[in-house]
């Protein structure tokens, strides 16, 4: 953590700065493997301290996350002795090692920590959290090994960190809606990829676009199919050709249900029918007949509701600062049923509204203390009278936290509500309501 702005480029690339980084060169402070949590010279030393409170020395993969972001970094803008490219290549392969137990890469086992450490018999502890993949894993390997820098743009950005490997090929990585493969077999050694020739070569979709005789930073654009070479390798372009990529901005995800599913839970609507991108809702005046004002780190607002953000959170004081949760809420109401309101501005066409509930766990000494409604209904007003709007479909059909669709026969109104009923012993909250034409 303390070298955390090297990782965000905040030191200026002078040999004052750099030398903070001669810590990394001591395995004594900080081995690559295991990556402990706490710099080992100073545990050494908390341990020789009778008087201290010791902690754990636990290990973990997170740290090594970290410390590969500070390699990467660090070798590409604050070159020194201390950190060096063979040292990136052994970080990788500890994290594979332990990726992949046993070297099987049929099932990933990245276990998040480790513990009880034993030298001398060479032992350890895993933790229980079993067969998933550390995310940051793949980045070291797309973006550094690789080489694949991300951009918004239709240009490729390519700038591997040569790590003395003489041949690898990332495949079927998805870019900018395009299949991508990087090669890279070193000319003059053995031939590893019988079909790719010798060099750095990058396929988009199955046709090869480029190829250069070394590891370099270079740029492709798409439609020109040139390549620029960007740093001081003197590397040679030995091929290239144009080829359709699109910008990231021009690539739908509306086709992949998973993603879909998931910006949906986030509040994001990605289906793309017409007229849905517009949530009618944004921005409106939003009353309720009760809102939490008090105290004051337990304020919500109505506003908050129609403000397009799904964000929650318990809410946090540190001195006169005070954070409170981004949401409305009824938290202390004398009622058993509460309503927010929203006046769209005019008679407005629609027929989807989307309620995003709030249900807070207990964490530490606070939480607990919002669930989403045990009932609710979305309700419009018939000149002085508010009614059930009829033939509401529910998804689900019952009220669950966060993420609530109902549908119903197209309408037009202007004032729109919902009227919740609390759970026992709870107060209920809306993160969000959004309000769409979807046909």
């Amino acid at each position: 953590q303390n070298f955390a702005p090297f990782i965000d480029g905040v030191p200026p690339n002078t040999a004052e700065y750099r030398q903070a980084l001669r810590y990394y060169a001591d395995k004594a402070e900080f081995p690559i493997m295991p990556s402990y949590t706490a710099d080992q010279a100073d545990q050494a030393a908390d341990a020789a301290c009778e008087a201290c409170s010791h902690g754990s020395n636990n290990f973990s993969n997170i740290n090594a996350t970290l410390q590969a972001r500070l390699y990467s970094n660090a070798l590409r803008h604050y070159p020194s002795q201390y950190i060096t490219p063979e040292m990136y290549r052994k970080l990788i392969e500890w994290l594979s090692w332990n990726e992949y137990v046993g070297g099987d890469n049929r099932f990933p086992d990245n276990n998040e920590f480790f513990f009880d450490w034993n030298p001398a018999n060479r032992t350890l502890g895993r933790s229980g959290i079993h067969h998933d993949v550390l995310g940051s894993y793949n980045w070291m390997l797309f973006q550094d090994v690789a080489g694949v820098q991300p951009r918004i743009d239709d240009v490729l950005e390519l700038s591997p960190i040569d790590m003395g490997y003489d041949h690898f090929m990332s495949n079927n990585l998805s870019y900018h809606g395009s299949n991508l493969t990087v090669v890279w077999q070193k000319p003059g050694g053995p031939v590893f990829y019988p079909a790719a020739p010798a060099g750095y070569s990058v396929y988009v979709d199955g046709t090869r676009v480029f190829t250069v005789d070394d590891l370099a930073h270079v740029t492709w654009t798409s439609t020109t199919g040139a390549v620029s070479v960007l740093d001081g390798t003197g590397a040679h372009v030995l091929f290239s050709a144009s080829r359709p990529l699109q910008k990231a901005t021009d690539v739908s995800l509306s086709a992949n249900a998973r993603v879909t599913e998931s910006f949906q839970k986030a509040g994001v609507n990605l289906t793309g029918a017409p007229g849905s991108a517009r949530n009618l809702a944004a921005g409106r005046p939003a009353t309720a007949s009760f809102t939490t004002t008090s105290p004051a780190a337990q304020a919500t607002s109505p506003a908050n509701a129609v403000d397009g953000s799904t964000t929650s959170g318990l809410p946090v004081t540190s001195g006169s600062y005070v954070g409170t949760n981004p949401i409305w809420g009824d938290q202390g109401t004398p009622n058993s049923q509460d309503w927010l309101q929203v006046d769209l501005g005019a008679p407005t066409r629609l027929n989807d509204v989307k309620l995003y509930f709030y249900s807070n766990k207990a964490f530490g000494a606070g939480g607990s203390t919002y669930r989403e409604p045990a009932t609710y209904t979305v309700q419009t007003l018939n000149g002085s009278t508010w009614v059930d709007v009829p033939g509401q479909v529910r998804a689900p059909a019952t009220a669950a936290p966060n993420f609530n669709e109902v549908t119903v026969a197209p309408l037009v109104a202007q004032q729109l509500r919902v009227l919740m009923t609390r759970r026992s012993g709870f107060a209920v909250g809306l993160k969000e309501i959004q309000v769409f034409d979807l046909e």
